[in-house]
């Protein structure tokens, strides 16, 4: 794994003028065309206005127009600090934590985080190969209730049936993971998920809950694991890689920011997914991340 530590994100964003050079030329990697003339145009960086200006002062170019950066009154270099922070935290960066490394209020570290999680959406490319499907809970930890005035206290369903958010996710082998928050696990929600992402005749692996059982008429090869019956591989047939996902993504949301609310919590879904995807390549992670907010 190649590692990109905080010293090599000081080496190479040490000032605001770095920050913005970045972004303009990812946003403008061939140069900054003249929409008049279609020629490319020679820009200077102007320190007093932050932004980009032609020789003769006609074109002002501001790099960070319609990007999460524009009109922010945090600069950049704490920006780009956030994004190295949760591109390289194992499990997740809280907004408290980033208040305290980088000196603003929790409210601001907070819209911080979020906005940059809006960014990761991810590809949309369709699986194919050999892809897991499954579906889980994530919530706050399950409460004690009172059956009854007089019954001892007893735990929360867990599973399908839990008042619990439901989370679908597919990954494909040795891939990508994607995952979804939906409003339940029924056949009319998983199935479009399933077929808006993994090309007909993959290979497809579940469990044996009984809405996959007409996975086959829909074109693709589908086969289960009877967790039930503690079957949980017969051969190359499993749901570990999807399940270790799950893990990943409970104790990562757990271990950083405790709780989160249903409103939120696609955001934080594509937040592990992406480090996910990314994590043979810390270096990469950054470079992804900080592509993705620059657009």
């Amino acid at each position: 794994m190649k590692t990109y530590t905080f010293f090599d994100f000081q080496k190479e964003f040490p000032t605001e003028k770095a920050c913005l050079e970045y972004i303009f030329d990812k946003r403008f990697p061939n140069g900054y065309v003249d929409q008049e003339t279609g020629e490319i145009i020679d820009l200077y960086y102007t320190e007093s206005r932050k932004c980009f200006t032609s020789a003769d002062g006609k074109i002002q170019v501001y790099p960070t127009a319609n990007t999460i950066f524009h009109k922010s009154s945090t600069e950049l270099v704490k920006w780009f600090y956030v994004v190295f922070r949760m591109s390289q935290s194992k499990c997740g960066v809280s907004a408290k934590q980033i208040q305290r490394e980088i000196g603003v209020t929790y409210k601001t570290a907070w819209r911080m985080c979020h906005l940059i999680r809006k960014c990761l959406e991810g590809d949309f490319e369709l699986f194919e190969g050999v892809v897991e499907v499954d579906e889980t809970y994530v919530g706050g930890k399950a409460r004690r209730v009172k059956r009854n005035p007089t019954s001892k206290y007893t735990r929360t369903k867990a599973g399908r049936g839990t008042k619990k958010m439901p989370v679908v996710g597919m990954v494909e082998r040795d891939g990508r993971v994607r995952a979804f928050v939906t409003p339940d696990v029924q056949r009319d929600t998983v199935f479009p998920l399933i077929e808006n992402n993994v090309q007909k005749g993959t290979t497809v692996y579940t469990d044996e809950y009984n809405i996959y059982h007409s996975l086959g008429s829909l074109g693709y090869n589908h086969d289960t694991v009877q967790h039930k019956m503690d079957e949980f591989a017969r051969g190359e047939v499993h749901t570990n890689t999807i399940e270790g996902f799950w893990s990943y993504l409970k104790n990562g949301i757990r271990g950083a920011y405790k709780h989160t609310s249903k409103k939120y919590l696609q955001l934080y879904v594509n937040e592990y997914a992406f480090r996910w995807n990314n994590r043979k390549d810390q270096s990469m992670m950054f470079r992804n991340l900080l592509g993705a907010v620059c657009r």
